[in-house]
């Protein structure tokens, strides 16, 4: 806990709400329902939101983010993504294998109350989630890649809230969802720079400033189908962080965030924004994929999932992210979350290839 290194033993809720997704695609359903009742289980008893991570008897995990808020006061460290990506992982779980008496018991007490806690942890003035800290554990404020989080979640206990005739609680999330969304585009949306802030930093004396480091995370505006794929604030977002972190270098690839510390080999980072992520690079072919109009535009998302498989060790384990200069492995191996990046890609390449078919 001193030294932020410790080992990765854990259950990460953000992690294995995506490796679910993942897994549900590939007919895994017993293991991902068994993750479900894990993170019921794991819920605090004071509040409805998952904690940073757990070990494998459900305790929680040592985490190195401040127990107080920039003012000194005490304040629980969220990553509000966590508890949002799982609501967003178990409706997708429940479209496919339609077990009603399973997700009726979620929803009951573990849904429902996530997301009315999703609700209350809100700013009343922008309708945005209050500050937590973000995706790579590293920055507090209100993100663009949380935001889009909250608002799949509120959208997809909405839908829960129907299914069961909870039809006061399914229009208070459709309107924190719709509300959230307005937010977004009014506080997020830059417009002297033509792109969406990575977040909203949020000072002890109230005042916010918007953060415009380019972070691959901003591909949450499509992964999470907040706005229309075609939306031209979403299209020249996506254009410009897929052109300043590609490395310029080496073996290519994608950086996470201009001036990526983390693990940094290289200085340049104007041709090294960072080391290149597996995760990153395969957000990038999902949405060339998205955007693509003929089987010609897949080839080049077919590419960057053959550069994810050169990253791959021999026995096929996937690292975190990989030296700028050459295939070595970097930090964590294997990472479950860039496994599970592999294959939302192949399904999303497979149902493109074949509609482009038709």
């Amino acid at each position: 806990m001193q030294t932020n290194r410790a080992h990765y033993s854990y259950m990460w809720p953000r992690d294995g709400a995506l490796v679910a997704h993942a897994l549900d695609r590939a007919d895994y359903g017993d293991i991902t329902r068994r993750f479900f009742e894990f993170c019921r289980r794991a819920l605090p008893a004071d509040r409805a939101a998952l904690m940073h991570k757990y070990g494998p008897d459900g305790s929680v995990g040592s985490s190195w983010h401040a127990w107080t808020g920039p003012d000194g006061t005490p304040e629980v460290p969220l990553q509000e993504d966590e508890t949002a990506l799982t609501i967003w992982a178990l409706w997708h779980h429940y479209a496919r294998y339609r077990n009603f008496e399973f997700v009726e018991e979620m929803y009951r007490t573990f849904t429902r109350p996530c997301a009315d806690f999703l609700l209350s942890f809100r700013n009343e003035e922008t309708g945005l989630p209050k500050p937590s800290w973000d995706l790579w554990e590293e920055r507090r404020g209100v993100h663009t890649y949380t935001v889009c989080t909250v608002i799949a979640a509120l959208e997809a206990a909405a839908r829960f809230a129907h299914l069961f005739g909870d039809t006061e609680r399914a229009q208070g999330y459709t309107d924190g969802a719709r509300r959230m969304r307005d937010g977004l585009v009014t506080h997020l949306w830059a417009p002297d720079h033509n792109r969406f802030a990575r977040r909203l930093e949020c000072h002890a004396d109230g005042a916010q400033a918007r953060d415009m480091t380019q972070d691959a995370a901003l591909h949450a505006l499509h992964l999470f189908d907040v706005l229309p794929i075609d939306d031209p604030k979403v299209q020249e977002t996506m254009r410009q962080v897929n052109e300043r972190l590609w490395v310029q270098v080496g073996i290519g690839g994608m950086a996470r965030y201009e001036g990526d510390y983390y693990a940094r080999i290289a200085d340049d980072i104007l041709r090294v924004p960072g080391n290149p992520w597996i995760i990153c690079t395969l957000w990038k072919a999902q949405w060339l994929i998205k955007n693509a109009k003929s089987r010609d535009d897949l080839t080049e998302p077919c590419n960057l999932l053959e550069w994810a498989n050169l990253c791959a060790l021999p026995s096929g384990v996937l690292p975190e992210q990989i030296h700028p200069y050459n295939f070595t492995p970097m930090t964590v191996a294997p990472l479950t979350w860039s496994h599970s990046e592999v294959i939302e890609t192949v399904y999303l390449w497979l149902a493109k290839h074949a509609e482009l078919g038709r």
